[in-house]
């Protein structure tokens, strides 16, 4: 740290999280209550590499900070009193299909993003590169029933190859949010790619005869295909899970397979070392506990159950759990 306390020089950071390693780096800010700086990995014999570089906000006062979307809670919806809806959502969100609120419930990317720049205006979609961010802006206008400015961030989403605009694009013609209902455009956009949402939602176009003519097969055929992938089971997963019956259930299921144990009591044996012209002798005592269903820890968690975020738990090939 500087004697002004305005940089650290030389300083060392690690990171372990998608990749593992090191680096030096300096931090320099302002004396201002808030300014932007950046951070900038430097590589040994390069002294123009840049290899990290992004722009971090250094504020003295925590209070001051803009809130982070991911520091907001669900809420059961008043209307609606079996679902569970997004922070900052308008109340007829909840009103909207299930598999509407899946599609529209937001990404890891939405809850790094402060509640500001998720009510960016149309006039800043032209400057915006990440195409992440700039759909998580269209979505939550969507959830909040800003139709217009849902529309100039989905198409900016869309311009910059987001796979999920395409399907939100065709949502919005379906249904007219801000624009007339066109059945037949919305198809042709279900089709434009072949995410598992585009494919869930042409299925039901086939099914339902919407903006196409009608065909169970077809339907039949993007049924399979879809939940032949892992994501398509992510997916499907996702749909109702912000029911509170569904989230309830849910951990009913989750007891059932892994249920809390007690122990009772336990269980002990001798072990006997026996040698050739010697007495037998008891080395040891092992004892292991007896242990059953904890009913009783069952119960206090289905009376405390409390409906929260929709949490879709997989398990990669090593093994590993991720919830989102």
């Amino acid at each position: 740290m500087a004697p002004d306390k305005s940089s650290v020089m030389n300083g060392h950071a690690t990171w372990t999280k998608g990749q593992s390693g090191d680096f030096p780096f300096t931090l320099q800010w302002s004396n201002a209550p808030s300014s932007m700086t950046k951070v900038k990995r430097l590589v040994p014999g390069n002294k123009n590499s840049a290899l990290i570089s992004t722009v971090i906000q250094v504020i003295d006062d925590p209070s001051k900070a803009p809130p982070i979307y991911g520091a907001l809670q669900w809420s059961i919806s008043p209307s609606h009193p079996d679902v569970v809806i997004p922070p900052l959502a308008a109340e007829g969100f909840a009103s909207f299909p299930e598999d509407y609120r899946a599609i529209l419930r937001p990404s890891h990317d939405a809850k790094l993003m402060t509640v500001d720049s998720l009510k960016a205006p149309c006039n800043e979609a032209k400057s915006q590169t990440d195409p992440n961010k700039a759909l998580e802006i269209g979505k939550f206008a969507l959830r909040d029933l800003e139709y217009d400015r849902a529309d100039c961030w989905l198409k900016r989403a869309d311009d910059l190859k987001s796979q999920l605009a395409a399907p939100l694009i065709g949502l919005v013609n379906l249904e007219g949010w801000g624009v007339p209902k066109d059945p037949a455009e919305a198809f042709r956009t279900f089709t434009v790619r072949n995410d598992v949402w585009s494919l869930y939602f042409r299925e039901q176009c086939y099914l339902k005869g919407i903006g196409t003519t009608q065909n169970a097969q077809e339907a039949k055929r993007l049924d399979i295909r879809i939940q032949m992938s892992l994501s398509g089971e992510y997916v499907l997963e996702s749909i109702g899970l912000d029911k509170i019956e569904n989230q309830r259930n849910q951990l009913e299921a989750q007891l059932d397979l892994h249920p809390p144990m007690k122990i009772t009591g336990q269980s002990c044996q001798d072990v006997v070392v026996r040698q050739p012209g010697l007495p037998d002798h008891v080395e040891r005592r092992d004892c292991q506990p007896i242990t059953e269903v904890d009913h009783d820890a069952i119960k206090k968690a289905l009376d405390n159950f409390e409906p929260t975020e929709p949490q879709i738990c997989t398990t990669d090939l090593m093994g590993l759990q991720t919830c989102q």
